[in-house]
């Protein structure tokens, strides 16, 4: 995309590929840049009237050609072999986990961690997505719990507040998926999720999650 130097792109820089979503908030496009061929993400608000002349914010992020984790988890690693699975768990935690550190090292909780906001990119790595309610501690104890609610720890529930533990334990959720395929504490509905999520009601792990890593897991869902 350039360095820091170069011209800043504007919208006919761009050739569209392909509508992805739209709706009241914009679109998000698949685009390419017409000078180096690099393809893109560009996420197109609505224009804002603020400015001099009415302009749309064009918000340009890389594009992860490997869907979604939730994709991944549905349709693939179920595939795997069970040793597979973990070393392609371990892979997904460590970018996961590097990626929140440096959020927290900012100060920012993300609040809505889940399959469906971390990214694959074309060479199989998981980057986190969808920053639409990360929020900035600042000088706060705690923030107001939002996002999806199987996907939000007891004090989200019970305490309504978020803290960068939250994300943590969001983690844990996500890394037991990936190497089971089912939610730790999955119920029949979504609100019996909720209530064992509020009790802290898990499901027994298999014998195949052992050892420093059902210690670690374990650890980031409060289970000990």
């Amino acid at each position: 995309m350039g360095n820091s130097q170069s011209k800043p792109h504007v919208w006919s820089d761009f050739e569209i590929i392909r509508e992805l979503s739209s709706g009241a908030f914009g679109r998000v496009l698949q685009m390419k840049l017409i000078q180096t061929h690099d393809v893109v993400i560009i996420k197109r608000l609505p224009f804002i009237e603020s400015f001099p002349d009415s302009i749309d914010l064009c918000v340009v992020m890389e594009y992860c050609s490997g869907g979604n984790l939730r994709n991944e988890i549905d349709n693939k690693m179920k595939q795997m072999t069970i040793k597979d699975r973990k070393m392609c768990t371990y892979k997904h935690l460590f970018f996961i986990l590097s990626g929140l550190n440096v959020l927290h090292s900012l100060g920012i909780v993300h609040r809505d961690l889940k399959p469906e906001n971390i990214l694959i990119d074309s060479d199989g790595n998981a980057k986190i997505g969808y920053f639409g309610l990360a929020q900035e501690m600042a000088s706060k104890l705690y923030l107001k719990a939002v996002g999806t609610k199987i996907y939000s720890p007891p004090e989200a529930h019970l305490l309504d507040k978020m803290t960068m533990e939250s994300d943590i334990w969001a983690v844990g959720v996500i890394a037991i998926e990936m190497i089971t395929g089912q939610h730790p504490f999955e119920g029949r509905t979504q609100e019996i999720t909720i209530s064992n999520i509020k009790n802290n009601k898990y499901c027994q792990f298999p014998d195949y999650v052992e050892g420093e890593l059902k210690t670690m897991i374990m650890k980031m869902l409060n289970m000990v």
